[in-house]
């Protein structure tokens, strides 16, 4: 707690970082895996990333779930930061 307390920035500080204006602006991809995904998990990933400072960033879902989950693909439709692809087969399997 007193780390947080000392080191957390303050919404001022928050908001100036959202207004900083870099001389390049790169965009960051965040390249995630699915498999099933739990519903928590992957809204506590958008609502994280939504709250970043620096907003030129998209997220690619690659998705190897046995099928596509409704609810999922209803909040992926919502943002256009996040791109999404089905594969119909889990491509990640460590196993074999």
């Amino acid at each position: 707690d007193i780390w947080i307390r000392n080191n957390e920035p303050n919404n001022e500080e928050l908001e100036n970082q959202r207004k900083t204006e870099f001389k390049l602006n790169p965009k960051i991809s965040i390249i995630t895996p699915m498999y099933n995904t739990n519903e928590k998990f992957f809204i506590e990933l958008i609502e994280s990333l939504n709250n970043q400072t620096y907003s030129n960033w998209d997220l690619c879902l690659a998705d190897g779930s046995e099928k596509e989950n409704n609810h999922l693909l209803e909040l992926i439709n919502k943002s256009d930061k996040i791109k999404y692809k089905f594969l119909k087969t889990n491509k990640c399997n460590i196993l074999n």
